[in-house]
């Protein structure tokens, strides 16, 4: 109800109580993804969608779901944003938002590419996400709490 409402910390505070009462349910995961997304941040979202998956008890079928439509959305955002020339933009929440975005789509990428031929440029692109990474932490953007 807390996200409903628009309070989302106490929205975060009761997730994480079910994470703990319940560790074996994945549907407050899922529910903690939703938020992350809400937040714009997809990294964690992936994450949370991964945890409400891999459960030990009862997994939340509708995060595979979530987790492609995440991969869409994040992509969408990628083409419109990673121009030529944009990767240049100095400011520290672009840096930011332009890495996570990086991250989540080769873990799309990773869960995709079975070809051989796939792979070698999935590759690639961990390579240059590494290197956007090595960038941003360069520049002191990052604090230890937008880490994953």
């Amino acid at each position: 109800l807390y996200r409903y409402q628009g309070d989302l910390d106490k929205a975060l505070h009761n997730y994480d109580m079910a994470a703990f009462l319940s560790p074996g349910q994945g549907n407050h995961h899922n529910q903690r993804a939703v938020l992350e997304i809400d937040k714009q941040n997809n990294c964690k979202a992936l994450y949370y969608y991964a945890r409400s998956i891999k459960v030990s008890h009862k997994p939340f079928e509708t995060s595979y779901e979530n987790m492609e439509r995440l991969y869409k959305s994040n992509k969408a955002w990628l083409r419109k944003n990673n121009q030529a020339g944009l990767p240049t933009r100095s400011d520290k929440r672009f840096k930011i938002r332009l890495f996570n975005a990086l991250f989540v789509d080769l873990h799309r990428r990773l869960k995709v590419d079975t070809d051989p031929a796939y792979n070698h440029a999935t590759t690639l692109d961990m390579d240059g996400v590494i290197r956007e990474f090595e960038s941003v932490l360069k520049g002191d953007v990052y604090s230890d709490k937008v880490l994953c």
